[in-house]
């Protein structure tokens, strides 16, 4: 998997034209393969595994619609196979080889990993990976750096990419602490920190709810109950708190004036991002409502949302719709999006469910769809490698132990 995702990245930035997408001929006949072994070696029931089919039908759908509309089966669907179906089946493989809890735990270390990295960036208001980026597109608000507006993204290149994993290595850390309540309670205060330096508004929502949903569904199932010792240990923290408050009073001050600051500018109609975002969702309906049904119900194709702001800039402005499910509905119709809302449907159903890894992984699906309302999350492949990875866990039921609980090891 390491191979397959440094050669994309290099045949991706590095390469020009046709060359970039030299796997996609490798990626069909891996694809063959892979699938014909996976229906061959193992018995288990449709059920069991349909959220893995639906993925893929819905990268199949993409690619047929687009297909057919622009009478390009080439350039509609290379970035589908190159990213989307080389991370699924790859991530399956993944699956199916390894203990599940054990890569569970290896994600949070990175992500533990990169929060430090991005506590770094955060005082140092630089990025620690920005020299080693050589494409032009990807040296996203260089011009920040140095100054109060820098924000944190680590090897993720951009900030909101950033802030969406670092809300899924708070989920992981939730459902899977450290064995040490200090080192647990500093490796989430990291976490919260670098999540803040993003400066992603987005994620910070995404943030507050899944973290309402969780709390909610453990007052459901019970597992909070406030005895004297809990009662004791809460005050105890409290206190501590506002020691730390008190001693870091400057720092934590700067800190919530940032959040304050960016947060005032979300809700100010007149700031240019908000404009350039609620002008394109209104306009973008405006333009699906004219549509004849064929249009509305199976969209214009592979990037036609993009070129439609193009053709229709906003104040200038062209560069990125950012927002997943206004992409889906004006390229591939309301099928499209009736495939999203599935995703959706698969989060909440894991997350009602018993075990422990699965609510985990759905809570953390559900915090990038979450995300998605505010960019386009099949546009960066480590939201595909995301995707790929909890669709595989969520699809592959049986290789759990039914005795593992909520609660257990």
């Amino acid at each position: 998997m390491f191979i397959f995702l440094t050669t994309v990245c290099f045949c991706r930035y590095k390469m020009e034209n046709r060359q970039g997408y030299i796997l996609l001929p490798i990626e069909l006949i891996f694809s063959f393969i892979l699938c014909s072994t996976y229906v061959y070696k193992t018995g288990e029931s449709v059920k069991e595994r349909n959220y893995l089919y639906v993925h893929i039908a819905f990268m199949v759908y993409r690619i047929v619609v687009s297909s057919i509309i622009l009478l390009d089966f080439y350039n509609s669907s290379k970035k589908i196979f190159v990213y989307e179906l080389g991370a699924i089946l790859l991530s399956n493989c993944l699956i199916r080889s390894v203990e599940l809890d054990e890569l569970i735990k290896t994600i949070k270390l990175f992500g533990i990993i990169n929060a430090i990295l991005g506590v770094v960036e955060f005082i140092t208001k630089n990025s620690l990976f920005y020299s080693l980026i050589d494409v032009s597109s990807r040296q996203f608000g260089a011009f920040s750096f140095g100054t109060i507006d820098s924000r944190v993204r680590t090897v993720f290149i951009h900030p909101i990419v950033c802030a969406v994993f670092c809300v899924i290595t708070w989920i992981i850390l939730v459902y899977y602490p450290c064995n040490n309540k200090i080192i647990d309670t500093i490796a989430k205060g990291t976490v919260i920190i670098c999540l803040v330096g993003t400066q992603s508004r987005s994620s910070w929502v995404s943030f507050v709810i899944v973290n309402i949903i969780i709390f909610t569904k453990r007052i459901a199932d019970r597992e909070i109950v406030i005895d004297r010792k809990q009662l004791l240990i809460n005050m105890i923290i409290v206190i501590g708190s506002l020691c730390i408050c008190v001693v870091f009073k400057s720092q934590l001050m700067n800190i919530w004036n940032l959040i304050k600051a960016r947060w005032l500018t979300g809700m100010d109609k007149s700031n240019m991002s908000n404009f350039n975002r609620v002008t394109m969702i209104r306009n973008g309906l405006r333009a699906y409502s004219e549509w004849g049904v064929g249009e509305k119900m199976f969209g214009k194709g592979f990037e036609y949302a993009i070129s439609f702001l193009k053709s229709h800039s906003i104040r200038g402005w062209s560069g990125a719709v950012d927002n997943t499910y206004l992409t889906v509905l004006l390229d591939y119709g309301l099928c499209g999006l009736l495939f999203m809302m599935y995703y959706l449907i698969i989060a909440f159903r894991s997350i009602l469910s018993k075990h422990r890894i699965y609510e985990a992984c759905g809570i953390c699906l559900l915090s990038i769809m979450i995300s998605g309302f505010f960019y386009d999350i099949f546009a960066w492949f480590t939201s595909d490698i995301l995707m790929a990875v909890l669709i595989c866990i969520l699809s592959s039921g049986i290789y759990f132990d039914e005795a593992l609980c909520l609660h257990g090891e």
